[in-house]
């Protein structure tokens, strides 16, 4: 059974239907920022947890901070196996005069160079953290299998560790 092409004006009219359609079926975002909601406050005052610091003591919803200046402090603890894996430095920095540096080499046997947050976190928080990775430092590996974790929070323990709220930073 042979059936004969949709004539000239029906092509048309079914064009024009599902651009019809699309426009009323996308929707746009006319919001740039939205603030968040507040899900749940504090019972007790931030200031009153012992594992605080901040340069900013004004910051009441700041749990922690690193900010490199002058030098690395011993609050966030590290795994790094080589010698060059981890380190701060003063040749690129959003802001300040420093930066943190996490390196790991093709070559080498680390399998990994990280800082962490050693204590328990008590309620659900905010994370935030600038990166600087330029592309022409990465190597694709075809090898099937193969990854690279850049940042990774999780809630359930490693081996030998004990339960947390998220994150291990």
């Amino acid at each position: 059974m042979h059936v004969p092409p949709y004539p000239p004006f029906m092509k048309t009219k079914l064009l024009f239907s599902i651009a019809l359609l699309s426009l009323f079926t996308t929707a746009c975002e006319t919001e740039e920022n939205v603030e968040p909601k507040e899900v749940a406050s504090l019972e007790s005052g931030i200031e009153s947890l012992s594992y605080i610091t901040s340069a900013d003591r004004s910051r009441d919803n700041l749990y922690a901070e690193e900010r490199i200046e002058p030098s690395l402090s011993g609050l966030f603890p590290r795994q790094s196996y080589a010698s060059y894996a981890f380190g701060s430095t003063n040749s690129l920095a959003r802001s300040g005069s420093r930066s943190t540096r996490f390196e790991l080499r093709k070559e080498g046997s680390a399998i990994r160079s990280e800082v962490y947050w050693k204590d328990h976190t008590p309620i659900n928080g905010w994370y935030g953290m600038s990166m600087y990775m330029p592309s022409s430092s990465w190597i694709t590996d075809d090898r099937s299998g193969c990854w690279d974790i850049i940042t990774q929070f999780h809630g359930t323990p490693d081996s030998g560790e004990g339960a947390r709220v998220p994150p291990s930073l």
